[in-house]
């Protein structure tokens, strides 16, 4: 279930009133991924924003729709964020984020994913799939995982179903999924915020060449601590064609 936000939407609409319609014609941002809460009047100014659905309601992805703005809700389909892991938790953790690997197959996660998400569908108008890759970690999870994308896609037709990364999958998920991210494309938050090296940024750009060959929306997502790391992000993106978003390692700034 969506939780209740502290937003007075009425009022806060009313507020924004003076200057609206000057500040709508400015062309929209393309994407970002913004895991904090609040911030709608930033939040208008993007065309997609993928946000953490327990924090915003209804009401506030209804205006947000109204302002044009489509919202994807975030789901790991591959890890599980909860301190007590259930039946389907693996023994092993993601060290990076400390969440559960899972076994994607358990009739018990599966179902978890499916209802979650059915109420995120009742408000967003499509999801973002995480943690897709690590078949790369657990090759045996690579079919139930096309799996629940297949049934995703049937059970939302009309949805917008973006997933970050799970490039090996590609050849059968492609036609499930209307987007693909890049993270990490130009910049990582790894070994305290650095760009990537050449030999990384020359694989970053065959993934965005691949994923472009499937007829696939691309989107990428850069983190940056300094000015200049901001700036090598979004000029190599620019130059590339692609939109990226960059913020920081918890993705709490817009």
């Amino acid at each position: 279930m969506l939780l209740t936000s502290s937003t007075n939407l009425p009022a806060f609409a009313s507020r924004l009133s003076r200057g609206r319609t000057r500040q709508l014609r400015r062309p929209k941002k393309p994407f970002a991924v913004y895991y904090g809460d609040q911030q709608l009047n930033k939040l208008r100014a993007y065309q997609t924003v993928v946000l953490q659905p327990q924090h915003y309601t209804g009401q506030e992805l209804r205006w947000l729709r109204d302002q044009g703005v489509r919202t994807l809700a975030y789901l790991s389909l591959g890890e599980d964020p909860h301190a007590l892991p259930g039946a389907w938790a693996r023994q092993e953790r993601n060290p990076a984020w400390g969440t559960w690997y899972v076994k994607v197959g358990h009739a018990a996660w599966r179902a978890q994913v499916f209802e979650s998400a059915a109420a995120y569908m009742q408000h967003f108008d499509g999801l973002f799939l995480d943690t897709v890759d690590n078949t790369r970690l657990f090759p045996a999870d690579r079919s139930p995982l096309l799996k629940i994308l297949r049934t995703l896609r049937l059970s939302y037709p009309d949805a917008y179903l973006l997933v970050n990364r799970g490039f090996d999958l590609l050849p059968e998920m492609a036609r499930h999924v209307n987007g693909i991210l890049i993270e990490s494309f130009t910049t990582s938050w790894l070994d305290g915020y650095r760009k990537l090296y050449p030999s990384e940024l020359a694989y970053t750009r065959d993934l965005l060449v691949t994923a472009r060959s499937y007829g696939l929306d691309t989107y990428a997502l850069d983190y940056a601590r300094t000015p200049a790391q901001r700036r090598a992000a979004q000029v190599r993106a620019r130059a590339l064609g692609v939109s990226t978003f960059v913020s920081s390692r918890e993705l709490a700034v817009l």
